[in-house]
């Protein structure tokens, strides 16, 4: 599969139909690259309740440091949908095992636990309502 580089990338687990609610995390595949940035967008899907409000959107970005790191932002929640995801699985392409650690910006939570794959890097986050940075370096 090929992916330019700024992509970002949701993806649920499989479901059979639009009647079943996905569980897990939900994947955020993020292949660094200029201009990296998009938007993740749910409703319910079978309403117009969209129309009042009952919806989720958040702004995706990333960016590469002159190190080397990768911040990851996922932005503040506008609407009033309550999405079926509570955490994101941040899924870095392309990035090198030398990763050393990944933290969360402004919080007190220490280092979060690193998945190493083949040029992956792979870390659970908690989602959240407010806007949220993930640096790995």
């Amino acid at each position: 599969m090929f992916v330019r580089g700024g992509s970002i990338i949701p993806r649920q687990k499989l479901v059979q139909s639009t009647n079943e609610t996905p569980t897990g995390p939900l994947d955020l595949d993020v292949y660094p690259g200029s201009d990296c940035s998009g938007s993740l967008y749910l409703n319910d899907g079978k309403s117009f309740a969209y129309r009042k409000g009952s919806f989720v959107r958040k702004a995706l970005t990333c960016s590469v440091g002159k190190d080397g790191s990768v911040s990851v932002t996922i932005g503040k929640s506008e609407g009033t949908f309550q999405p079926w995801w509570r955490e994101f699985n941040v899924i870095v392409h392309g990035m090198s095992h030398q990763a050393g650690k990944a933290v969360l910006k402004g919080t007190k939570s220490g280092d979060l636990p690193i998945v190493r794959g083949d040029e992956v890097i792979s870390v659970l986050i908690p989602a959240r309502k407010e806007e949220r940075t993930l640096i790995i370096d």
